[in-house]
C-alpha cells in the first residue's frame, strides 16, 4: 500500500494506478486481441479486445482478485460485443380500411359454436360448404355407423314382449 501525505497524495496513486494498468496492458492485449481477431474477425474482436480492457479499467480492483485475467476478459469482449437479435419491425399500412369488419367479433358472438365455425371454415378460410361441413364435423361424424343403430334397436325391448 501507498502512503503519502500532502495535497498531490490522488496524483501519486493515480499515478501508479495508471502505471500498474499500462504493464497490465503492455502484458494481456496482444494476447487478448489475437484471440478476440482470430474468433470473431478484425474488426469485432479490436472493437471486443477495446471494451474488454475499457471493463478492465472501470473495475480495476475487482481484476486484482480474477485469477485467469485473460479469459475473463475475453469473455467480457465477446459478450459487449454480441451481435443483438434485432427485432422485425412491421411498417403501418397508411390504408385507412380495415383488415376486417370492426363488428365481425360481436356478430360472430351472437351465432351458435356450430354456425360460428361454418362462418369461419368457409368465408374466412375459403373451403366450399362440403368441406367446410367434413372439416367441422370430423371424420367420425361424416356418415352414421348403421351397426350403432342396429344395436340399439336390439337392445331395446319390443312393445310385443
Amino acid at each position: 500500500m501507498i502512503e503519502a501525505k500532502g495535497p498531490s497524495t490522488g496524483r501519486r496513486v493515480t499515478s501508479v494506478l495508471n502505471e500498474e494498468f499500462s504493464q497490465f496492458v503492455e502484458r494481456t492485449e496482444p494476447r487478448l486481441r489475437r484471440a478476440l481477431v482470430a474468433a470473431y474477425g478484425s474488426e469485432r474482436g479490436r472493437e471486443a479486445t477495446a471494451e474488454a480492457l475499457a471493463y478492465a479499467w472501470e473495475h480495476w480492483d475487482a481484476m486484482q482478485e480474477i485469477m485467469n485475467q485473460i479469459a475473463y476478459l475475453y469473455r467480457v469482449g465477446q459478450s459487449r460485443t454480441r451481435l443483438r437479435r434485432s427485432r422485425p419491425l412491421f411498417v403501418r399500412s397508411q390504408d385507412p380500411e380495415p383488415w376486417f369488419e370492426p363488428n365481425l367479433v360481436v356478430a360472430l358472438e351472437r351465432l351458435t359454436e356450430s354456425q360460428r365455425t361454418a362462418v369461419v371454415l368457409v368465408h374466412g378460410f375459403g373451403l366450399d360448404d362440403a368441406r367446410g361441413r367434413r372439416v367441422h364435423r370430423g371424420p367420425s361424424d361424416q356418415r352414421p355407423e348403421p351397426s350403432r343403430s342396429r344395436a340399439a334397436q336390439a337392445a331395446r325391448p319390443s312393445e310385443s314382449e
